[in-house]
């Protein structure tokens, strides 16, 4: 999704005739973070359904039913944020905030349409492995005993 997106951005800026500047260039950096947390936050949920679930695409559906709804919700918060910016008399805020919002949706819709296909298609092990369960850091047989207290001299 991230890469489609900073694409996507790119092209739309080409297409449109806006040159590359330090405004628009701050889309790929905003693509790349918005696209990375919203591809971790939908694996790592498919990565917990995948053991209660009977198939991968129950697996998907749960997802999107959860982490789903919070990505269209947080893109559009998001959307409404940075479409405040168009209302700004400066030409390259505005379109900073069109650019960005037509990112974050790209993202959004990435996220939603393309993961699911490739994790369907692709498969990955690592959904398939049980979590192995994380030894505790401290057992009792590790924790030191207690240091004698000093007595004063």
């Amino acid at each position: 999704p991230a890469v489609v997106g900073s694409v996507l951005a790119f092209g739309v800026m080409g297409f449109i005739g806006i040159r590359l500047e330090i405004s628009a260039a701050l889309i790929t950096s905003i693509a790349i973070g918005i696209g990375t947390d919203f591809s971790i936050h939908y694996l790592g949920r498919l990565r917990e359904f995948m053991p209660t679930s009977s198939s991968i695409d129950e697996a998907l559906v749960k997802v999107s039913r959860s982490n789903g709804k919070a990505i269209v919700y947080d893109t559009a918060s998001n959307v409404l944020g940075f479409a405040v910016l168009l209302l700004s008399g400066f030409l390259q805020i505005r379109t900073f905030g069109s650019l960005v919002s037509l990112t974050m949706i790209v993202m959004a819709a990435g996220t939603l349409m393309l993961i699911p296909a490739l994790v369907a298609a692709i498969q990955p092990a690592y959904l398939y492995r049980q979590r192995e369960k994380a030894e505790p850091a401290v057992t009792p047989d590790s924790v030191p005993a207690p240091m004698p207290a000093l007595s004063p001299e």
